[in-house]
């Protein structure tokens, strides 16, 4: 399978579990429960999640088990690549590696659940600084990952233009019975702020702006990419702020 399939699998999937998952997750700083949503449950959550819903929806994935999310490297096992697959038309031989495709995931927050800025997104994408566990270091750590045979770099996050705030207040007018209705009002309120902060004049924040500067930062690493493979996450309405996400993805050659 090749990569654009599994961005549109990912997506679709994605787009499910928004709608359906039962996870909810709280503030680390106290502030209360998450509502939730694709954009509020954790990495490894919506790896999970995804790859469940993925292989009830579609007939493509091979023997799929809930081990191949979090597979340990083979030389360091306290080290662990978010998710491995096998699909349809993929076979195996002796003394092949047993997977498919391994692919290191990464949640790319701008805005949190509270409508806040996240200081942290692009830190996520290409700190150099292995602490900060960024894209750009799973990009290099995927050459030591021995058990398949592509290798690919995920992204995925939410978008906003200048459509959001009429989104948010469709959402709020749509959802005003709900007992954290004032919650979410400061949540649409916060999240104006950064975006007329951002860009004053389109509210916009695209992941696409990440992609100069991932692709910059492997290069100087002396680390190939294949090109950028990207599909729209659209129609999501669990949540107040998240109604548009995209994802990023490249094959590591």
């Amino acid at each position: 399978m090749e990569l654009k399939h599994i961005v549109d699998r990912v997506a679709a999937s994605m787009k499910n579990v928004d709608s359906t998952t039962m996870t909810q997750r709280a503030s680390r700083t106290g502030s209360g429960a998450y509502i939730p949503c694709i954009g509020t449950i954790w990495e490894e959550d919506a790896t999970r999640e995804v790859l469940a819903e993925w292989n009830k929806s579609f007939p493509d994935l091979v023997g799929y088990k809930a081990s191949w999310v979090e597979v340990p490297y083979p030389d360091r096992k306290s080290t662990k690549c978010d998710f491995v697959i096998n699909t349809t038309g993929f076979t195996t031989t002796f003394g092949n590696p047993p997977y498919e495709w391994a692919i290191e995931n990464k949640y790319v927050r701008f805005i949190g659940d509270n409508g806040k800025n996240n200081d942290y997104g692009v830190t996520k994408v290409v700190s150099p600084y292995r602490k900060d566990r960024s894209s750009v270091l799973d990009a290099e750590r995927l050459a030591e990952f021995t058990l398949s045979t592509r290798k690919a770099i995920m992204m995925y996050g939410f978008e906003f233009d200048s459509d959001s705030h009429r989104l948010a207040l469709d959402w709020l007018k749509n959802n005003q019975h709900r007992p954290d209705h004032e919650k979410n009002v400061e949540r649409v309120r916060n999240m104006m702020k950064v975006l007329d902060n951002t860009d004053p004049t389109n509210n916009e924040m695209s992941m696409m702006d990440l992609v100069p500067l991932f692709e910059a930062a492997c290069a100087t690493r002396g680390i190939k990419l294949g090109p950028l493979v990207t599909t729209e996450i659209l129609g999501l309405t669990r949540h107040p702020l998240y109604h548009k996400g995209r994802i990023l993805a490249w094959e590591v050659l």
